[in-house]
């Protein structure tokens, strides 16, 4: 940059794929005075003139990426886009022309009329005018569809930036435009103005359709017009042209990255909004926001392997596989960079399971998690383990400058992101996370860097389309309450990381992409960033203990028939659903971001745990009616009864302990401390042991259920998941997701066995009725495995469907099924043999994650995550009854008698 020009223009480098460049100067703003442009242009002159050539660089849009269909818009090297999402296709793609050329064309894109220029200088060394009267020819091959059409013009600057002339390319029209599989040649000769010294030639590409911007707009609502080699030739003595260069990237080096990545939002929806967003705008006056910054495409996927990858890789627009791919990338990414430049990166997954999490489950959903998409992350299971990581790890990594990665992908899960859960949830989200970056020894001691993006805009047919948020700041080196004016793209944000980190390029896409370089300014020192904690206000204070007791006595008995009471944890309500009316009765309110469920023995009582307020809130079965909530610790995550129903375990993941709750009088004990992020529970039959699935130890903590005590804790392999107790209550097994194992602990001596190898992620786990038989779900190799508990060996190892979450064993225990999240499937399989029947289909786009058998022997209960609905199998007729509508994001469910 230079005196507010950007000379794409480097000395002793060759044109890009051999094609001969021409010097052009692209304006970073409208304002900027023409004539410190081509000055500019004039003082990079080295080579000979000559005469009759085209000044155009990149006239034919085959300098850069393609677009595999043309619904994502790409980098476009040497023209500088104005508005729309134009993009790059090539010759004979679906719906374009095709002919007998080869090559690439432009396109208009997904994002509505769209309006490329560039400029060009028309003067020699000495800045002098082109002679006067020279003579010109502007000429372009153009077409469209009845909905579309391409236009181009030239227009003539005199040194002050005054225009002196325009000539417009004739139109296409009739029947050479309703046709997108035709281009028309157009042109116009003429003299160049006297005391011309440059040019702006504008490419426009116009649709009249008006449904731009949505999560089906590239379909319905795409700009066909195209054009093709365009070409401005002057009859004069002009400097030769130059070699098409790359932007130049003004950008400081960091120790450290941070990417933040959101979903959904407008820029209006975010920026000035301090009622729901208060973090954000807190942070505006710390760094410098991007008011131009768009994104690629609708949907969400193709956005995050544009800054992942540096190319959306033509991955489908349609369910399922945008909503949870099962494609692989094979291609290099952000990662192999960052390897290969000799530095550390992961990967920070909000809410997985384990290392490399590639299933589905609760906000869970691998798609916007876009390094394991790439074949050289998802297949090899120890690479993947080591960079892909569950979010928990990043507060120990980021306790030493020297643990704590170059470059951190925060993803987020589907609540937190903004889409799902809000904007105020997000914002809290990033409060937290952030907060505990910014005063790491990291950010305090190193230079880092902090980037807040989107995946793309709401689905509101925002104007202009795909204008989203993005927020930079650092700890060194950011301007302070700067907003940026320049055009950039999830491809600039690629190359300023890639330039800050010292990272070789990955595509043409990132390469040409414009540096986000106005942000920093050399040699400005920022000064320590603050605090930045969120404190919210007005929040509600935590619950205080009931002063009452309530009697068992006095509460009413069960439903009466059964009921499965649905937890949603997205709606933050409980909905109670008859088994033989099949009807959804009233939501019952509970607090926020509930995620589990337990019913006591007597099934009056049902207890719901609610881990965004720190609480559990108990629900009268038979009046279906709520019960004041009973505080506990931090992030509370699962709920276990003892038989006699005296008293309830919470764990509290956000506090390493398990609050004790006195049921009769609804007030909570002393919490028990336990390992690090404490989640599943499981207690012995005779009620005397309580154990605690410590997923960030990998351990197991016994808790002795009469004194309250625990006991030392079980190693076991690393994020158990799931623990399995049988009726005889002498063993116990824990499946343990990163170790791909399960691990048997024998529960009179509180000691483990040696672990048991198993599929990849083991996930959920049943023992059959006899105690002879372990079925382990292997949700990322997409089996059950069945272990003989006598000889802890593998005996079966059967085929369900694609990403199976959850496994639940018949009432006669004779058939386990087996919920697979992204078939929309259930499979039965015989428990002896081993066998699979034919799949149970509860709907493709439901998304199940949960199976709760009823105690008629016949009737299970299947959670629809995704679509928000419950539906009914009769496991004996295979019939599945119509979805039932319940609040948003089922995710767990306890049913009645």
């Amino acid at each position: 940059m230079l005196g507010g020009c950007n000379v794409l223009r480097a000395p002793g480098r060759r044109s890009v794929d051999g094609l001969p460049g021409v010097l052009i100067l692209i304006a970073a703003r409208v304002s900027l005075p023409t004539l410190c442009a081509f000055a500019c242009a004039a003082s990079c002159l080295a080579a000979p003139t000559t005469a009759q050539a085209n000044l155009l660089r990149n006239p034919g849009a085959e300098a850069g990426a393609t677009s595999a269909f043309g619904w994502d818009s790409v980098t476009i090297p040497g023209w500088n886009v104005v508005s729309g999402l134009p993009t790059v296709i090539r010759y004979g793609t679906k719906g374009f022309p095709r002919g007998r050329r080869r090559g690439q064309l432009f396109a208009g894109g997904p994002g509505g009329t769209a309006r490329l220029t560039q400029r060009v200088a028309l003067h020699g060394r000495s800045g002098a005018p082109t002679p006067a009267g020279a003579r010109y020819e502007f000429s372009a091959r153009l077409g469209g569809s009845s909905s579309s059409r391409a236009s181009a013009s030239v227009t003539f600057l005199s040194a002050h930036g005054r225009r002196l002339g325009r000539r417009d390319l004739p139109d296409v029209d009739g029947p050479a435009r309703s046709s997108a599989q035709r281009l028309t040649l157009r042109s116009v000769r003429g003299r160049v103005p006297a005391g011309a010294v440059g040019a702006e030639v504008t490419l426009r590409l116009a649709t009249s359709l008006k449904n731009i911007d949505g999560p089906y707009s590239p379909k319905v609502g795409y700009d066909r017009a195209v054009a093709d080699d365009l070409r401005f030739d002057v009859r004069a003595r002009l400097p030769a042209r130059g070699p098409l260069r790359p932007p130049v990237a003004h950008v400081p080096r960091y120790d450290h990255v941070f990417l933040f990545y959101f979903e959904n939002q407008d820029v209006r929806s975010i920026i000035g909004d301090r009622r729901t967003a208060p973090y954000y705008n807190r942070l505006l006056s710390q760094g410098s926001e991007l008011g131009q910054m768009y994104a690629e495409e609708h949907p969400s996927d193709g956005n995050y392997l544009a800054l992942a990858g540096g190319s959306t890789f033509g991955i489908p627009l349609n369910d399922p596989l945008e909503v949870n791919s099962q494609y692989t990338i094979h291609a290099a990414n952000i990662g192999d960079r960052v390897d290969a430049a000799g530095e550390t990166w992961k990967d920070y997954d909000q809410s997985s399971a384990g290392p490399c999490d590639d299933t589905v489950h609760g906000f869970y959903w691998d798609d916007d998690l876009p390094m394991l998409y790439f074949a050289d992350i998802r297949d090899r299971p120890a690479y993947c383990a080591a960079h892909d990581v569950p979010l928990a790890s990043m507060a120990s990594d980021l306790s030493r400058p020297a643990t704590t990665p170059n470059f951190s992908w925060v993803g987020i899960n589907d609540c937190e992101d903004m889409e799902g859960c809000g904007v105020r949830a997000g914002d809290r989200f990033l409060a937290k996370q952030l907060g505990e970056i910014m005063h790491s020894p990291a950010w305090q001691t190193q230079r880092s860097l902090a980037i807040i993006t989107f995946d793309e805009d709401a689905t509101d047919h925002q104007r202009p389309a795909q204008h989203i948020p993005t927020l930079m700041l650092a700890s060194a080196g950011v301007r302070h309450g700067y907003v940026s004016k320049v055009r950039y793209t999830h491809y600039s944000l690629l190359r300023t990381i890639e330039a800050a980190l010292g990272l070789k390029t990955l595509t043409r896409n990132d390469r040409f992409a414009q540096p986000v370089n106005d942000v920093f300014r050399p040699g400005e020192a920022m000064a320590k960033a603050p605090s930045c904690r969120y404190h919210a206000s007005g929040t509600a204070s935590k619950p205080t203990r009931s002063s009452s007791p309530t009697a068992d006595a006095r509460r009413p008995g069960p439903p009466g028939r059964a009921t499965a009471f649905v937890v949603s944890s997205r709606a933050q309500t409980v909905t109670p659903v008859g088994l033989a009316d099949r009807k959804a009765g009233r939501p019952i309110a509970v607090g926020r971001e509930p995620q589990a469920i337990a019913l006591s023995p007597d099934q009056r009582m049902a207890y719901v745990v609610n881990s965004g307020s720190d609480s559990v809130t108990p629900i009268q079965t038979g009046p279906r009616r709520r019960e004041r909530a009973i505080p506990v610790g931090r992030n509370p995550q699962a709920i276990a009864i003892t038989p006699d129903g005296r008293t309830a375990f919470v764990s509290n993941a956000g506090s390493d302990t398990v609050t004790p709750i006195d049921l009769h009088s609804g007030v909570p004990g002393v919490s028990i401390s336990v390992g690090s992020d404490p989640r599943r529970l499981a207690m012995t039959p005779d009620g005397r042991t309580l154990y605690v699935l410590d997923w960030g130890d990998g351990t197991v903590t016994p808790i002795d259920v009469r004194t309250e005590h625990a006991l030392p804790p079980i190693g076991v392999g690393s994020y158990p998941s799931s623990i399995a107790i049988g009726r005889d209550g002498r063993h116990a097994y824990v499946a343990n997701y990163g170790s791909n194992t399960v691990t048997p602990i024998t529960i009179s001596d509180q000691r483990a066995g040696a672990s048991i190898k198993v599929g990849q992620a083991p996930s959920a786990l049943a023992l059959s009725l006899d105690g002879e038989r372990l079925l382990v779900v292997d949700g990322d190799t997409n089996h059950l495995t069945t272990v003989a508990t006598s000889s802890l060996r593998r005996i079966h190892y059967t085929r369900v469907g694609i990403s199976p979450e959850a496994v639940a064993l018949s009432h006669s225990g004779a058939t386990a099924y087996v919920v697979n999240t992204i078939s929309g499937t259930i499979t039965p399989v015989n428990v002896a043999r081993g066998h699979a029947g034919k799949a149970i289909s509860v709907g493709t786009y439901a998304y199940p994650t949960q199976i709760i058998p009823a105690s008629d022997g016949r009737t299970a209960v299947v959670l629809g995550t995704y679509a928000g609905t419950v539906r009914l199998v009769d496991t004996r007729g295979r019939s599945v009854s119509a979805p039932i509508k319940v609040g948003a994001l089922p995710v767990a469910a306890a049913v009645t008698r």
